[in-house]
Parts: C-alpha cells; sequence; structure tokens
C-alpha cells in the first residue's frame, strides 16, 4: 500500500512539471474553450447568450468545496489557487449501556492546486471524546489532535461539455506521530479513493466515492462507499443528500445518512450545514455540523 501511495505522490508531480511547461498556451486559449464548451449539444451550433452568472463563472473561480458530506468531491483546485476548509460538529452513539459523544473543535483542510489536474491536501481534526456508563453516570474523556493527514487529488479525465462523468483519485497519508499522543498510532495509516460525479443538468448532479483505507493500528484494512445527490436551488444555495458508510475487514457493514444545505455568500466565501442518522446498528446514531470555506487569491 506505501508502495502505490508514493507512486502517487511521484505521477502528481511529474504532472506539475509537465503541467508548467503548457500553462502559458492554456491560460491563453481556456476562455475561448469554455465559451465554446456552452454550444448547446455539440460544438457544431451558435453560441447561446451568456448570462452574467455564467461569466462569472467563466472568467473567475469561485469556491468548490469537499464539505460539507463525508465523500469527497471530483473538483480539483485551479494551479495556484488556495482554499480552506473549516468546520465543526457534534454527534452521539450508544452501544448496550455505553455511550459515546464526540465534539469536533475544528476540522481544518488546506487545499492548493499545484498543476491544472492535480492538488496538495493538507488536513488535521483537533476533537474531544466522552465515555460515559450510562446506569452509573460515570464518564471519562478524552481531547487532542488526530494524525496530520496529507495527500493528493488527481484528475483522471477531461471534463466533457454539458453532461459529463468526471473521475478523480485521491491518497492520502497519516502522520502517526504528528498527533496528540493519546491519538498516535503504531505506523502510518493510508486511504485511497476513487471519486466520480455525473452531471445531469447544470443544476443536479451526484458523485459517488469507493476507497480504502488503513487507520495504523495494523493490516485489517475498512472500505469506504458514498453517494450524495445534490440540486442548485439557486445561484447561490444547493441541497445534498448522502447515502455512506463503512465496512470494515471481517465485520458487518455500516449504513447512514445525512443531508446538507451549502450557501454561496460570494465567489471567495461559503457557508454549510449538515445533519446525519445511523440507519444500521453499526452506525453513529447522529450527528449535526456547520463549516466555512474560503477562496484565497492565487500565489505568484
Amino acid at each position: 500500500m506505501r508502495f502505490i501511495i508514493c507512486t502517487l505522490f511521484i505521477l502528481t508531480f511529474l504532472n506539475v512539471s509537465l503541467a508548467q511547461n503548457t500553462d502559458n498556451s492554456e491560460k491563453s486559449d481556456s476562455l475561448s474553450q469554455e465559451l465554446v464548451s456552452l454550444r448547446p449539444g455539440n460544438c457544431s451550433g451558435p453560441i447561446r447568450i451568456i448570462t452574467p452568472a455564467e461569466y462569472v463563472m467563466i472568467v473567475t473561480h469561485t469556491v468548490s468545496s469537499d464539505r460539507p458530506t463525508v465523500g469527497t468531491g471530483t473538483y480539483v483546485m485551479p494551479h495556484k489557487k488556495i482554499q480552506i476548509e473549516a468546520g465543526g460538529w457534534y454527534g452521539s452513539d450508544k452501544d448496550a449501556d455505553y455511550r459515546t459523544d464526540q465534539l469536533g473543535y475544528n476540522s481544518t483542510q488546506i487545499r492548493f492546486g499545484i498543476s491544472q489536474n492535480a492538488e496538495l491536501r493538507v488536513s488535521s481534526t483537533f476533537s474531544k471524546n466522552t465515555y460515559t456508563h450510562e446506569p452509573t453516570g460515570l464518564s471519562s474523556d478524552d481531547s487532542g489532535l488526530s494524525p496530520l493527514v496529507v495527500g493528493t487529488k488527481i484528475r483522471l479525465n477531461k471534463r466533457t461539455p454539458r453532461k459529463w462523468n468526471n473521475f478523480t483519485l485521491m491518497a492520502n497519508v497519516h502522520l502517526n506521530k504528528v498527533a496528540t499522543p493519546i491519538y498516535q498510532t503504531p505506523t502510518l495509516g493510508h486511504d485511497l479513493t476513487l471519486a466520480n460525479t455525473i452531471q445531469f443538468s447544470d443544476k443536479a448532479s451526484l458523485g459517488s466515492n469507493v476507497g480504502l483505507t488503513w487507520d495504523g493500528f495494523g493490516s485489517t484494512v475498512t472500505g469506504i462507499y458514498t453517494s450524495a445527490f445534490s440540486r442548485q436551488l439557486t445561484q447561490k444555495a444547493t441541497i445534498i443528500g448522502e447515502l455512506y458508510g463503512y465496512w470494515p475487514q471481517g465485520a458487518g457493514i455500516d449504513v447512514s445518512f445525512d443531508g446538507g444545505f451549502t450557501f454561496l455568500f460570494n465567489n471567495q466565501l461559503q457557508g454549510d450545514i449538515i445533519g446525519g442518522f445511523g440507519i444500521s446498528e453499526r452506525a453513529q446514531d447522529w450527528f449535526v455540523g456547520i463549516g466555512l470555506c474560503f477562496l484565497l487569491n492565487p500565489i505568484d
């Protein structure tokens, strides 16, 4: 697994080197290519009238985050663009006589476009867990920083003009020693995820993830799956519904559902709220969360 992750990072930086040689020519005709993509059907007909909102999307980049869902989207950060995605959550789960309450003070991810087809991702989470034995009322807790996650997302195919089927591959390494001692793991953790987005129309899409993760405690692997439908209500508001879960090796599958809402305050700032609940017995009982995403100016 480590060989696969290292290979993906090498391919990412090779992609950066190749992209630097073609960036200038791509910039000169990127706008004309986007204008052509607005032709109805194929590119043989006349260009339709462009609305002001569409013009803004062509000449400027707006926030497009992986929040607030569990799964990740196929959008890759444009070259030299930086985006910060941060949020908090509260959730609870009961198993027999024990209840676990989790408060996420802050989960932050920084995304940086290192080429036109790849981004660098760094994330960390600071949370508190409280464990309560309900019959006696006795409780204990722990808190701290989870292992720092460093990874990349790579675009696997070119986006087509209107209805498209996009694929990206995401690989992360969990730095087991860059964490609060109680959350450190014996070895590095890894995860590998294939993401897909099918665009049904200008306002509706279906995104899905399938992946594998190694938590750093041994060779046990856990499968991950997500499927999220999003529908744009207005130019600024979008609703999302997601089915997701995990499949630990040698254990049963769990199934959960969440629903959320995002609002674009402006081209550089987006807010979100989300809530979810477990469907299967193994899944977390419920959670709620809130967050913000900031798109920063490009680095020269």
